[in-house]
């Protein structure tokens, strides 16, 4: 709190108030993975990826495909419905507010061919 004299024949003050934020609210988001830091799955398979951010305020998650330059998707999670090998790579996921970006997290997808049997007949 603080008080500014006023300077007039009267005895009366202003005072005004001043709101400190705890630390924790200029800090940068954390973020963390949940699942295995490399994930397998069977070509055609389903699979989703998630990232969840602790941050105040909100955090945009932004996830990137190793080799390439551009975003990959703007959520929390993204879903292969029916995955295919040109999927595999190493995924990324970062966290961004207004007081700074998290470190990113790396996610190793493998994605397995689909066996099949052949039969040949001579």
């Amino acid at each position: 709190m603080c008080v500014f004299p006023r300077h007039a024949r009267n005895l009366f003050s202003i005072y005004c108030c001043l709101e400190v934020l705890p630390d924790s609210y200029a800090d940068p988001p954390e973020i963390r993975y949940e699942g295995h830091p490399r994930e397998e799955v069977e070509e055609g398979g389903s699979l989703t990826l998630s990232c969840v951010a602790d941050a105040n305020p909100t955090a945009n998650i932004v996830w990137r495909k190793s080799g390439q330059s551009s975003i990959y998707d703007i959520n929390p999670s993204i879903t292969f419905a029916a995955i295919q090998r040109t999927d595999s790579g190493v995924y990324s996921c970062s966290a961004k507010n207004d007081f700074g970006d998290s470190p990113e997290i790396q996610v190793t997808v493998n994605v397995k061919c689909e066996c099949f049997s052949l039969l040949v007949v001579v």
